[in-house]
C-alpha cells in the first residue's frame, strides 16, 4: 500500500513539472515563470561592467548615437553609470536640429539612487538644460536659454519658470502632464533572434496603461542588445545585424 502511495506521488509530481515546462514553452508570458526583478537586471548592468554603445535608427537611417558605460565600483562601494548621445531631430516646419546630452548616475552598494546628473542641449543654439537630483534635495533644473535662465526646482512654480527661460507654452505642457501617468516597467527572461538565432537576453517592458512604449534587450553580461520604441526608433550595437 505504502508503495503504491510512493509510486502515485512520483507520478503526479512530474505530472505537474511536465505540466508547467509545456506551460512555459507553449506560453512563458503567461506561465509567469520567466519574470524577474527589474532590479536584477539593473545589478547586471553594472555587475558585468560591459559598456554599451549603441546606433539609433528611424526608417533604417542612422539618426544618432546612445553610450552606457557603468564605472567600477567606488572606493566606498558605491557605482556610476555614465550616458551619452545625440540624435537628430526632425519637427515640422523645422530645420533638422541635433540634440546632445551627457550625464552620470550613481547608486550605493545597494543600487539605490544616489546624487545624479544630466545636460541637454541643441547644437548651435543658446538652449541648454542642466538636470540635478540628489535624495536630500527635490529635482532640480539649470536652464540657459534666448529668454533667460536660471536654477529652478522642478516643483509647479519652478518648472512653470523653466519652461518660461525656453520659451515653451506651459499650459499645452501641462495638459500632457495630466494626460500621462506613471509607466509600469517590468522585466523577464526572454530570447532575442539575431542572424535566425536566438540568443538569451532579459527583456525589459516600459508600458504607458495598455499602450507599450519600450522594449529593451539586455544580454546575460549586463550589455544593452537592442531597443524597439514606439515612437520611431530602434537602438542596436553595430555587431547586431537584426
Amino acid at each position: 500500500m505504502a508503495y503504491r502511495i510512493f509510486s502515485g506521488v512520483i507520478v503526479l509530481f512530474w505530472c505537474v513539472m511536465t505540466f508547467l515546462l509545456v506551460r512555459v514553452i507553449v506560453s512563458p508570458e503567461s506561465a509567469g515563470l520567466l519574470d524577474v526583478p527589474v532590479s536584477h537586471v539593473v545589478k547586471m548592468v553594472f555587475l558585468g561592467g560591459q559598456t554599451s554603445d549603441l546606433s539609433i535608427y528611424q526608417n533604417g537611417r542612422t539618426t544618432g548615437s546612445f553610450s552606457l558605460r557603468p564605472e567600477t565600483p567606488l572606493p566606498g562601494g558605491g557605482r556610476t553609470l555614465l550616458f551619452s548621445g545625440n540624435l537628430a531631430l526632425a519637427l515640422p516646419f523645422m530645420a533638422r536640429q541635433r540634440v546632445v546630452w551627457q550625464g552620470a548616475l550613481r547608486m550605493d552598494d545597494k543600487f539605490q539612487l544616489g546624487p545624479c546628473q544630466g545636460v541637454v542641449g541643441v547644437r548651435d543654439s543658446p538652449n541648454s538644460l542642466r538636470l540635478e537630483y540628489s535624495p536630500d534635495h527635490p529635482l532640480r533644473c539649470q536652464i540657459k536659454g534666448a529668454n533667460g535662465g536660471g536654477t529652478f526646482a522642478l516643483d509647479d512654480a519652478g518648472a512653470a519658470e523653466a519652461l518660461h527661460a525656453l520659451g515653451v507654452d506651459a499650459t499645452a505642457v501641462e495638459g500632457v502632464r495630466k494626460s500621462v501617468g506613471k509607466p509600469e516597467i517590468t522585466a523577464r527572461r526572454s530570447f532575442l533572434k539575431v542572424r535566425n538565432e536566438k540568443i538569451e537576453a532579459y527583456q525589459v517592458a516600459i508600458r504607458q496603461g495598455d499602450a507599450p512604449l519600450a522594449e529593451i534587450y539586455v544580454s546575460q553580461l549586463g550589455q544593452i542588445l537592442f531597443v524597439h520604441t514606439s515612437f520611431g526608433y530602434t537602438l542596436g550595437s553595430e555587431d547586431i545585424a537584426l
